[in-house]
């Protein structure tokens, strides 16, 4: 190989006595310390709960944004069940909406619709809601409907605050409401016999 004045390779022989003196003196060893190893580990714990932080925010602003795309497909499946039986809404007591698998007869009310029971069902479900009761009375937390021949008024628990709900109604609504914490009733209001988002 051809000297030049950069670079001289030079053989570098480890004797034993240099291993032996690193093994009991650890000042010329090269390694890391107690404390920067601590400095690195403790960087590398905040780096994690802000990305964790993050991923939540993200995780529950997705959650919300499918509720409330859930929720604003009831509002058109509510107009196409009004024009289709007789202009009316039906009767529904202000109370958890109907879940999926209940065997209501569609005709009582525009919540026992298929359709609009598998988005409101999978609205609260994105909300961690919980399907309780048997047959035709199956409901799901987190939820809240009512309906009258004139109106309906549906609300869902957001994911990421449960002081707030998703509310949509007959009059076109579809909004994001304050609520009584984990209480999606009182997401709307009800004057006369015509129920609104308030």
């Amino acid at each position: 190989m051809k000297n030049n004045k950069w670079f001289t390779p030079t053989p570098t022989f480890i004797k034993q006595s240099d291993h032996i003196s690193c093994k009991y003196n650890k000042s010329g060893c090269g390694g890391f310390t107690l404390i920067e190893l601590m400095i690195a580990i403790a960087i590398i714990v905040i780096m994690s709960s802000f990305i964790l932080v993050s991923i939540t925010k993200s995780v529950n602003d997705s959650a919300d944004s499918g509720i409330s795309l859930n929720l604003a497909n009831v509002k058109a499946q509510a107009g196409l069940y009004y024009d289709s039986n007789d202009n009316s809404y039906g009767s529904f007591s202000n109370g958890q909406c109907p879940s999926m698998g209940n065997t209501k007869d569609s005709s009582v009310s525009v919540f026992n619709s298929v359709k609009i029971m598998k988005f409101i069902t999978d609205s609260a479900l994105a909300a961690k809601g919980v399907v309780s009761g048997s047959g035709d009375n199956l409901v799901i937390s987190k939820s809240s409907c009512i309906s009258s021949t004139y109106s309906f008024a549906a609300a869902v628990v957001l994911k990421s605050d449960v002081t707030k709900a998703w509310c949509v109604d007959s009059s076109g609504h579809s909004k994001q409401e304050n609520i009584t914490s984990d209480t999606p009733s009182t997401a709307y209001t009800t004057v006369g016999a015509i129920t609104t988002c308030k």
